[in-house]
């Protein structure tokens, strides 16, 4: 189980991760593995990438959802726990970030599981493709003297 007090953050540049009509898309650069977050992961994703410890994430989804306080306080360190799993995210060693007010999801609805899905189908596809190449100078990156051919 995950600390509660521990941060993280997101394993950058090896996860690519942007919220689209409301469900997170990652890619793993390393796998090739694309996931899926949705349901109360979106907020829970969002607050453990600005540095919020379970703990926190948790009073917060406790303030912002309504229903039962122990499926809230459940569910945060096992969804956590899934993040770490996949790697999309890693304990970090950062300083508290300025706080997330329940305002901040303009909203109180029932509480939901989180879910994050795991896809492998395209695994070979995003490995194979050359973005993988680029450094600093970008890509392509072509040794000098190199056949451009």
């Amino acid at each position: 189980m995950s600390n509660l007090n521990a941060r993280y953050r997101i394993d950058a540049p090896s996860i690519l991760a942007e919220e689209i009509s409301g469900e997170v898309l990652a890619i793993d650069n390393r796998t090739g593995c694309y996931m899926s977050i949705t349901g109360s992961g979106v907020p829970i994703w969002n607050l453990i990438a600005a540095g919020h410890t379970p703990a926190e994430v948790t009073e917060v989804l406790a303030a912002s959802f309504s229903g039962d306080l122990e499926a809230i306080r459940a569910a945060v360190p096992v969804f956590v726990d899934r993040l770490v799993e996949t790697g999309l995210v890693v304990v970090a060693d950062r300083p508290r970030p300025d706080a997330m007010t329940p305002q901040s999801f303009e909203r109180v609805e029932p509480f939901t599981a989180p879910v994050l899905d795991v896809y492998t189908d395209m695994e070979e596809l995003l490995l194979f493709d050359p973005i993988h190449d680029v450094t600093e100078q970008g890509w392509p990156d072509i040794e000098p003297g190199a056949s451009r051919g």
